[in-house]
Parts: structure tokens; sequence; C-alpha cells
């Protein structure tokens, strides 16, 4: 009780107590997350990596292992409350046999306070976690509400070290917590060089870039749509199109004729609700909004690509500063399409803004949907019935639409169709049993099995007639064997009846630009999806948040897909910088990421199948994380208040300038 009176929340008894505590025990899931997707993951109360746990009358002695192992645990596992939201610090005394660093995590929903302290043998210390600006990394949790707290050890060499913790505590916060925003949508708690302090500021860096783009030429050695004028020649046309050179090496080609390897950013974009950030239930978090009705704050039912959305009140940062710095809209336009060339980019990538799409100076892809909601037609984990006539006349509606505006225009590259699907986990035999796809399957399942005793042989299992077939469920398909063979050939029936009527529908109402198909994840599905999507596409994409993209991999990819053409819908490495909290996973320092995208940039481009990459995004997410899933990653080109990256710029001139070099095979091009 004196502790909690001093504004301390101390653990002199649960502490030695999680010695004891069964580390496999008191499971719950949360939604973590990984590789730029959230999934569900299982989180033990206590979980020990590469570590073992020994009570003494003063803490807990840590025997850890291996270099990066140690011990994890949820609050309430510490006897803890689950909100922090009148907390200040987190402390403990941590105190190490051998040499070795030793680091405290806060473990948040989307990000992760950490201290580290290097420790000479013998040596203790105290290490605090300042927990101001937790909100941060909430995400779309609720504020203050921590995941997790680890420590960890690292050393070198092999030999196990142990580790002391002692008089870990809770310290609460004095006072009222004041705003984590500054009026710009940067974190205010931290600073670092070039961080905007007046909207001076950004009137002053924006005639100081705009003198400096002056100075940086293109390459010359261009066609008017960034292709190589100094490689293969092709024959000209009217649109973009993939071919093959005499080296076998697959190429975009430019209506004029020449080789093009596409360079891009994805969302070049100002107006967008993703972009968006809670702010009418946050207020607190903020040192300024805009007035209501102004630019930068969206209130009401907005229109997205996914259908319309009711907001309660929420930020635009990006563009309130965009406004601040530009003074309009078409001027921060003309200035991306200023940049882009100079940049080492010749493609605007997907969910872009229509004022850079609709021009005719840098070459752009379009983003369709064809996995979109349908209230009438059944869906699973995103996935509509495709054997559903209502879904092809929505997706028909939808092309037809969305393809108006583009039909005649030779600076589109083509049209990627739906994004990250789960196609590794279909479950299509959860579809409801009035559905058109349960009758599909059961007519699948009686084309290869005349009767239910074969069925029934395959499966494992007695059916006592065709109902029981139909009836299945994705939880009675076997790990394993014919059954789970037979399900993999009625998911490859699916992929390609949905590849073939994107194709189709898209034919119908566009016929001459590209079909760049669904954006997978990295990790292929089973070789029948690939195969079957692969007929259908112009060319196979994927998006890659590998250090680099393995070749081998993308080989497989490659035959899989029966030799089609590969481009890099998504790439890109996360910012280590006083910004932003970490993420959840590794992020790099500035010199590190320049030299990643150069790796990264090369690796691709000199695999015979690849066609271009497109960085992933253009503007760094919201401070406090987009409103529809909590992403708030430094990851673009520029950053909230739309200063650019020197070192992203550098890395992406220097690329974009080898690119084709690398492409062609001259071990030269360096």
């Amino acid at each position: 009780m004196l502790s909690l009176l001093l504004g301390v929340v101390a653990l002199p008894a649960t502490l030695p107590a999680l010695a004891e505590v069964d580390a496999t025990a008191g499971q719950e899931q949360l939604q973590a997350a990984a590789g730029g997707a959230v999934e569900l993951a299982l989180r033990r109360r206590v979980t020990l990596t590469h570590a073992t746990l020994q009570a003494a009358a003063d803490g807990v002695w840590v025997r850890v292992d291996r270099s990066g192992g140690g011990v994890e645990a949820i609050p309430t596992a510490l006897g803890w409350p689950e909100s922090w939201s009148r907390q200040g610090l987190l402390r403990a005394r941590v105190t190490a046999d051998e040499a070795m660093t030793v680091e405290l995590t806060v473990v948040l929903p989307r990000g992760r306070l950490a201290v580290q302290r290097m420790l000479a043998a013998g040596e203790s210390a105290v290490l605090s976690v300042d927990l101001a600006d937790m909100p941060l990394a909430a995400g779309t949790q609720a504020l203050d509400t921590p995941m997790a707290v680890r420590w960890i050890a690292r050393w070198a060499g092999d030999r196990p070290r142990t580790l002391h913790l002692a008089e870990v505590e809770l310290v609460s916060r004095e006072g009222e917590r004041g705003p984590v925003v500054d009026r710009f949508g940067q974190r205010r708690n931290q600073t670092w060089p070039g961080k905007v302090r007046e909207e001076a500021d950004l009137r002053l860096r924006r005639d100081n870039e705009g003198r400096e783009l002056a100075t940086q030429i293109p390459p010359t050695d261009r066609d008017r749509f960034g292709g190589w004028t100094g490689g293969p020649v092709f024959a000209s046309g009217r649109f973009f199109r993939v071919e093959r050179d005499g080296r076998g090496k697959w190429w975009l080609v430019t209506p004029d004729g020449h080789p093009f390897f596409s360079m891009g950013a994805t969302g070049v974009r100002v107006g967008f609700v993703m972009d968006t950030a809670r702010a009418a239930d946050r207020r607190e978090l903020f040192e300024a909004l805009p007035d209501r009705g102004a630019e930068g704050w969206f209130e009401g039912r907005w229109p997205t690509a996914m259908g319309e959305v009711d907001l309660p009140g929420n930020v635009h940062f990006y563009r309130w500063n965009v406004l601040r710095k530009y003074g309009s809209f078409q001027a921060w336009a003309e200035r991306v399409l200023e940049r882009f060339p100079r940049w080492g980019f010749n493609t605007i990538g997907s969910w872009s803004e229509e004022a850079v799409l609709r021009q005719d100076r840098v070459p752009h892809t379009r983003f369709l949907r064809a996995r979109m909601e349908m209230p009438e037609v059944p869906s699973v984990r995103g996935f509509p019935d495709v054997w559903d006539p209502r879904w092809e006349a929505g997706v028909d509606a939808e092309f037809a639409r969305e393809t108006s505006l583009e039909r005649d225009n030779p600076w589109l590259v083509g049209y990627f169709v739906d994004n990250e699907g789960g196609w590794s986990d279909l479950r299509l035999l959860d579809f409801p049993k009035s559905s058109a796809l349960r009758r599909a399957w059961l007519e699948f399942v009686r084309s290869e099995f005349p009767t239910t005793e074969s069925v029934s042989e395959a499966w494992g299992r007695v059916f006592a007639n065709w109902d029981e077939v139909e009836s299945l469920r994705s939880s009675d398909v076997p790990a394993s064997g014919p059954a789970k063979d037979l399900v993999r050939r009625f998911e490859t029936s699916y992929a390609a009846r949905y590849a073939a009527t994107v194709r189709r529908l898209l034919r119908k109402h566009d016929p001459d630009h590209l079909y760049l198909g669904c954006r997978f994840v990295r990790v292929p599905p089973h070789e029948g999806i690939v195969q079957a999507i692969g007929r259908e596409v112009d060319v196979l994409s994927v998006n890659c948040y590998s250090r680099v993209p393995e070749p081998e991999a993308f080989a497989a990819w490659h035959r899989m897909s029966g030799g089609r053409p590969i481009l890099i819908g998504e790439f890109h490495s996360p910012l280590a910088s006083a910004r932003q909290i970490p993420p959840p996973w590794q992020a790099f320092p500035e010199a590190e990421r320049e030299k990643m995208v150069g790796e990264f940039v090369e690796t691709w481009a000199r695999q015979p199948w690849a066609v271009g990459c497109h960085w992933y995004q253009h503007a760094d997410q919201p401070t406090t994380g987009r409103h529809t899933d909590g992403e708030n990653q430094t990851v673009g080109m520029v950053d909230i208040t739309d200063t650019p990256y020197v070192h992203l710029v550098r890395a992406f001139r220097r690329a974009g300038d080898l690119a084709y070099h690398w492409h062609a095979g001259e071990p030269e091009a360096r």
C-alpha cells in the first residue's frame, strides 16, 4: 500500500514468483503485425527464449543460453494493471554476471519502447523506459495498454550468461500527459535534424528544393515514357506491353518501342481516407488539429475504394501540411511530377491521386478490385464466391467504371487487380451450404470420385450420402493425403475461375493494357494456384519485404507461373529514427537503409524475369497510425511534412540510373 501511495507499482513478491510460472500456460489471442500484414498470433503469459528462470529472495535470476534470448511477460502476469494510463516510467535493476548488453522493452500493438545498456561483468544498473509516447504505437487498440514487457541479453561469444532482475516497478506520472503529436503531425517529445518548427520552414523547404531540382537533370538516354534508348530495340506500338529480348530477358516495352524497367512508388496522394488518423476521441494527443470542415479534417460519410465509411473526426496531417507548404494541391502535384524523373522513378504506383495520374509526363499503374465486398455475395476471409453470377456482374460494373478514363491512354502501364490475398489459406469449405461455390464443390468432387464409397476411401471417413460430402468444412480436411490433395485441386479450380473471369472482363472493357496480377505476398501458395493465375496474367506481381528478393525463391515463382515476367508491387525498409517509435520488427538507420535500397534493386534487376519494383510508399504514415489498422511506419520517400528523405532520394537516383544496365547484364554497372 505504501508503494502505491508513493506512485510506484512495485513487485516485491510477484517477480520471484515468475520462476514458478508455467511458460506454456495462459495463452490468449492478440493481433500482431508481421511483414506488413496483421495476423493472429499466440502470446504466452510468460515466454522464455533460450532462457530459464530461478527465483531469488530479491528478484529473479535469468540464465540465457544464447545471445538474443531472454524473458517476456504480459503485464497481468506481473501483477500489473492492463492499462498504464497513469504511469510515467518503467524501471528495473539489472545485474550481469559477465559483459553483455541488456535491453528492457515495452511491447505495444504497433511498436516498442526500449532502452538498452552495456554492462561490464558484475555491473548493476537501473534501466528506465519513458512511457510518455505509448499512444503513438497504440494503433486501433486502447491507449496506454502494453502487450508485454521484455528483457533481452546480447553478447559476443557462445558461453551462456546470467542476468539478475530486481526492483521492477511502474512509476506514476506527475500531472496530466501533454500532447504527443505536434501541429505538423510530428512526434512532439523527440527532436532530430530537420524537424519542422514553423510554417515558414515548409515554404523555405519548398523553395530550396525547387532550386535544387532544377539542377538535377534526369538521364538523357530515355524516351518520353522513361524507356531506355540505349538498350534492345523493339517495335513501336500504341501501349505498354511485355517482351523478351534476344537474350531471353523480359522487359516492359514503351509505346515508342524501348525497354522499360518500372521503378515506382505507391500511394502518391493527399486525399485518401486511409491516411487519416483518429482524432475526435483522442484530441488530447494532438497539439493542434484543423478546424471542422477545413482541409485535413475528415468527418461524416466519405467515399473510399471499399465503399462509404462514417468518420467521427479524423486528421490528415500530410494533406494539411501540403496545403500549408504549396498553397494548392495542384502545386503539390506539379512538384511530384518534377521529383519523380529526377529521383530515379519512372512510374507512379498503385493507390495514387488522380491529380498525378491524369498527365502525360510519368507513366502510371492502376489498381482494380475483384475481391471487393458485395453484401449479396457470400465471401470467406475476403474471397468471394466466384461461381455466383452476382460476383461477376459486380466486377463487370467495377471494371467498366474504373477503366473508362484509361482505355486509350498510352501512359498507363497496366492494372493490378487485388492485393495480398490470403491465397495460402483459402478455406473454401467454410462457404455457406446455400452458395454457388458449394454446388461447384460437389460437382468437382463427383467429377473425380463417382461414388460416395470412393470419396470415403480417399477422405478416410465414411460418407453416407453426397449431402455429407457437400457439407464438409475446412476443419474436416486432413493435413495431408488424398483428401488434402483433392481440396488443393479445388482451390486451383477456384483460382483459375477467378483469374480467367478477371482477364475476360478486363479485356472486355480495356483490351489494350496489361493485366499485372493480384500482388501475391512473398511466400507462395501451392503451385496449382500460381499456375492457374499465371496462365491469365501478363505480369505476375509479388510484394516482397525481404532484405533482398531471393533469386532462388523468385525463380520458383517464375517457373510455377508458366514463365511469366514478375513485378514486385511493394518493398521497403522501415527507418530507425527519433521521428517514430520503432516498429515491432527491425528498422534501419539512414546509411544502412540507403545501402539496402541499392542492394535490393540490383539483386532484383539482375534477374531475367524482373520487370520492375515499386517502393511502398510515397509519404510516411500518420504518427499515431492510420485509422483502419493503426499502421504508423516511417517508410515514405517524404515524411509527414513532405520533406524528402535525402538518403532515399540518393539511393533511388542511383538505382534508377543503373537498373537498365543491371537488367541488361552489364557487370560493370555498379
